[in-house]
């Protein structure tokens, strides 16, 4: 077991520098990507890769999370109980359906491991009525979820597999090309790995677990936002510096013309904002067991 007490040392302290040594030792050696890790600091909250300089400069300076004693985003494991026959009936569980523990915190609504038993309206937890389409909606997750990646496999599933894939390809700054490529290079070197057929699949896929985000277009010198009342969402132009709301396409002719009544080739906006909604993300964030009591 990794001695953590210097945690709530005082950041100063020969203790809490010697432990940031110490953390940052097993994070690089189990969670490196290119020779930086999430930086944990108060500030970056996770959020942000760090070399190992710049981490331990921010963890003396701003100090780490109290509560962050299991090291589950650097790599650390989880302790396996001794009982036996405990421990059988979790690893059972976790191979049958590796998905189901994240699936019913975002859905709250999984009291058993059988997909057939799924009800079209849940008041086990208080939840509002769902309806039929969102019922098949997470139907679809769960199978997805509890589809082994290949005959075989215990470790991952076809949607535990994608989301970890996306993961990677969202902290190294990937593009969609890369990711669709390296799905092709995947199918077809194990043609028997049940992947998505492409990019635009996975993301259909991940996207059902939702906490997705709203575009609203915005003056490229952060004057307005093209949202709010009618009138702002119609404008063509930035009401305080009249700036353009489209980007310019001299070598696209005609890219703002009628073509007949039912096309019409959309013009780019030339700034964009992606709002996250808060609330839905307060909802989620108390419906998980493991933050709700946090």
């Amino acid at each position: 077991m990794i001695d953590k007490s210097w945690i709530e040392s005082p950041i100063k302290s020969k203790e809490f520098s010697d432990g940031v040594v110490q953390f940052l030792e097993f994070a690089f050696s189990n969670a490196s990507i290119d020779g930086k890790i999430l930086c944990p600091c108060i500030i970056c909250g996770f959020s942000v890769m760090c070399n190992r300089a710049e981490v331990f400069s921010h963890l003396l300076q701003r100090g780490f999370p109290e509560k962050y004693t299991y090291w589950h985003m650097h790599g650390e494991k989880h302790v396996q109980c001794n009982v036996e026959s405990i421990s059988q009936v979790q690893n059972e569980s976790t191979r049958q359906y590796p998905m189901n523990d994240m699936l019913n915190d975002v859905f709250g609504i999984f009291d058993n491991n059988d997909p057939s038993n799924l009800p079209n309206n849940d008041n086990s937890r208080g939840s509002e009525e769902r309806s039929q389409e969102e019922t098949e909606k997470i139907k679809k997750l769960l199978e997805d979820g509890n589809q082994e990646l290949y005959d075989g496999c215990t470790k991952y599933s076809k949607l535990s597999f994608i989301v970890r894939f996306y993961h990677i390809k969202v902290l190294c700054g990937a593009t969609d090309k890369t990711f669709s490529m390296i799905l092709d290079l995947l199918k077809d070197a194990f043609p028997h790995v049940k992947l998505p057929s492409s990019f635009y699949e996975s993301k259909k896929m991940i996207k059902k677990l939702g906490l997705g985000y709203e575009k609203i277009d915005a003056c490229p010198n952060h004057c307005m936002l093209y949202w709010g009342s009618s009138e702002d969402e119609s404008r063509d132009k930035c009401k305080v510096c009249n700036t353009s709301r489209f980007m310019s396409n001299e070598n696209d002719i005609g890219a703002n013309v009628i073509l007949d009544d039912q096309h019409r080739k959309k013009p780019k906006s030339a700034k964009v904002l992606r709002y996250f909604p808060l609330i839905p993300r307060l909802k989620r964030l108390y419906k998980c067991s493991k933050t709700a009591n946090s």
